[in-house]
């Protein structure tokens, strides 16, 4: 045979084995697809749920998903209906990937409910059934879940526990349940003490905050579903809930892909409050955004004027389908699309202007801004991070940063724990310069230099440590476009000639 081919590279003895052509084919370096940054988790307070596990994380697909899997909208969800509600804080805003967690408010106030031994027929409390507390007629409440006795099911030993949502106490040992629930046939009860009665006090707002820690939890990297969040927010905002979103993209972000999370102010807050609060040590950093003030839009099942809605979801949106290295306060159709539900700002907005657009970027909040002409269109005035620190204050720079090192630590994955040959080396410089170029060439990085020797020492070498330093030059946003004019009747025009 004169033609001999390999797939890879023979070894000296082969070659010699017999005299002739070696062809070595060996396969290309696979191309490296880059992570994406547009998977958003959120956490939030809604009619319904998975209520045998109720802080289980769910994928939603559309709007029908998102009301077969946690309900419509319900006044009573939240603080009356406003803060809080997970259906507020989503309707009318548009993700790449939404991952859901319901936060579970009832933990802090169950009804247990024992039929009377003489109570006959198949009796059914529904999810979402109001309940009234007799001696305090004001205080409303409804049930978290569907429990359902049969015709034999009596007695203590076939107790059913709910859980309520609302504010106020449960009276306990009421008669006369049918009075109480609405919609219960009278015939299906007894009228002698059904005997239900609270295990806990309302909810507080310190118990909220415990609720909502146990749920952004659920939004940690170990599960497949939750892996590849990159944006997090939460329906409800409380300077506990803000430390813990810090806190959660940091230790998350030490795992295999960047977090950031998005953050607001509560409804009706004050300028000089919000930007103490995006500038609080427990919550500020890189990875944190403030948004500030809250919006208004119309959302048809709450009402036909515009209603108050959360902001801080509609950045979220943004950056969920913007390249991470674009900069979320373009002012393109893009941008204008995604928030083109919004109409104003929250009814309590002071009024803003320019002294005020520069106080919130010099505090690191991004501000929603209505441009009139000729785009006729909101769009947030400052892409900025709650850090200050010279550089890290966009938050595009934060975004590629994750988006590349979380891409080229996939990449490198299969050469860990091999045998550190020059080969090997050669191979991993290889991978990470080929994505850069790439990169280069589709204009998302402006420059890049591989450098696989200055941060290496033969004792680091010997010790299994192969460091490659990657410096990655960033486009700048065109924040600022400059046109020096001059009109006027005595402007002298000069023109080069060749």
């Amino acid at each position: 045979m004169s033609i001999r081919r390999y797939t890879t590279m023979p070894t000296t003895a082969q070659i010699l084995e017999l005299e002739g052509i070696v062809i070595v084919d060996l396969a290309p370096p696979p191309v490296i697809s880059g992570i994406g940054t547009g998977v958003v988790g959120m956490v939030g307070e809604f009619l319904d749920g998975p209520f045998a596990n109720p802080y289980a994380a769910q994928e939603i697909t559309s709007t029908r998903d998102f009301l077969d899997k946690f309900g419509d909208y319900d006044v009573r969800v939240g603080d009356s209906g406003k803060e809080g509600n997970g259906y507020r804080a989503l309707m009318r805003r548009m993700f790449s990937k939404l991952i859901c967690v319901r936060v579970d408010t009832t933990q802090a106030q169950t009804l247990t409910i024992t039929r009377d031994a003489g109570a006959t027929g198949v009796l059914t409390i529904a999810a979402g059934t109001e309940i009234e507390n007799s001696l305090a007629a004001t205080k409303k409440y409804m049930t978290d879940r569907t429990v359902t006795w049969t015709a034999s099911e009596v007695g203590s030993a076939n107790a059913k526990t709910v859980g309520l949502t609302g504010t106020g106490t449960v009276n306990a040992g009421l008669n006369e349940l049918n009075t109480w629930i609405a919609g219960i046939p009278e015939a299906l009860l007894t009228q002698t003490n059904p005997d239900f009665a609270t295990k806990q006090n309302p909810i507080t707002s310190a118990l909220l905050d415990t609720a909502y820690i146990t749920a952004i939890d659920k939004l940690n990297w170990g599960p497949v579903l939750t892996s590849g969040i990159s944006i997090v927010f939460s329906a409800r905002t409380s300077q506990t809930i803000r430390n813990y979103l810090k806190t959660h993209v940091d230790e998350q972000s030490d795992g295999p892909r960047g977090r950031m999370a998005i953050m607001r102010g509560i409804f009706g807050e004050t300028k000089a409050n919000a930007q103490t609060q995006a500038q609080n040590s427990s919550s500020k950093g890189d990875r944190t955004v403030y948004c500030w003030p809250n919006g208004q839009m119309i959302i048809p099942k709450i009402s036909s004027d515009p209603t108050d809605t959360m902001i801080d979801s509609f950045l979220a949106a943004i950056l969920s389908q913007l390249a991470s290295e674009r900069d979320p306060a373009e002012t393109t159709s893009f941008t204008q699309r995604i928030l083109s539900p919004i109409s104003g700002l929250e009814s309590a907005a002071p009024s803003m202007g320019t002294s005020v657009y520069k106080d919130l970027k010099a505090n690191g909040i991004c501000g929603p801004v209505f441009e009139p002409l000729p785009l006729g269109a909101w769009f947030f005035q400052s892409g900025v991070t709650t850090d200050l620190t010279s550089g890290k204050e966009p938050i595009y720079r934060r975004r590629k940063a994750d988006q590349i090192e979380d891409t080229l630590g996939a990449a490198l994955l299969p050469y860990q724990k091999s045998i550190l040959t020059n080969s090997l080396k050669t191979a991993i410089v290889g991978q990470i310069e080929s994505f850069l170029e790439e990169e280069k060439i589709q204009e998302r990085i402006a420059d890049y230099k591989v450098d696989p020797v200055s941060g290496n020492t033969q004792t680091r070498l010997d010790l299994g440590i192969f460091t490659v330093i990657c410096q990655v030059k960033l486009f700048a946003s065109g924040r600022n476009i400059v046109l020096q004019a001059e009109i006027g009747e005595t402007v002298k025009i000069i023109r080069e000639t060749a």
